[in-house]
């Protein structure tokens, strides 16, 4: 992964680890590699699904 997405990618994890809803089997720095892939499909699809990211974390976190 480039350097520049990964620092996203750490960053996204320090975030979401204050969450503390996150397990061995399901890791915060999973979590946003799956959520940093979505952002990155609606970039490049040029197609705006960031109202369904968003709610796909509220859903998973809260």
């Amino acid at each position: 992964m480039h350097q520049t997405w990964r620092h996203i990618v750490n960053e996204l994890c320090a975030v979401l680890k204050r969450d503390n809803a996150f397990t061995e089997r399901f890791t915060a720095e999973q979590f946003a590699d799956v959520l940093f892939s979505l952002i990155l499909s609606a970039l490049l699809g040029q197609n705006d699904n960031s109202a369904v990211v968003l709610e796909l974390v509220r859903r998973t976190l809260y």
